[in-house]
């Protein structure tokens, strides 16, 4: 339940914070914002990694939540890519 939560967080600090127009004075809060969601996304990956390393989880458990937040972080990546080169 972990993981699913966050999916759900990881955008919030860019979303609020990661625009330099977000009302916010200097770039501190922006480079604050990217380093948040940073630990969030990597905290996707830690979780089910170390819950198959102690046994909590299944190997195969562990790979398809990998393989999850790779198609989810990958696909915002991608539109955030293609949504960069048509401006």
């Amino acid at each position: 339940m972990f993981v699913p939560i966050t999916y759900v967080t990881a955008p919030f600090p860019i979303l609020l914070f990661g625009r330099p127009d977000s009302g916010f004075d200097g770039k501190m809060i922006s480079y604050w914002s990217f380093f948040t969601t940073g630990w969030i996304i990597t905290v996707s990956f830690g979780i089910p990694a170390i819950l198959a390393h102690t046994g909590v989880i299944a190997p195969g458990n562990c790979g398809f939540s990998l393989a999850a937040s790779v198609a989810f972080y990958g696909t915002g990546l991608l539109a955030e890519f293609i949504g960069s080169k048509s401006e």
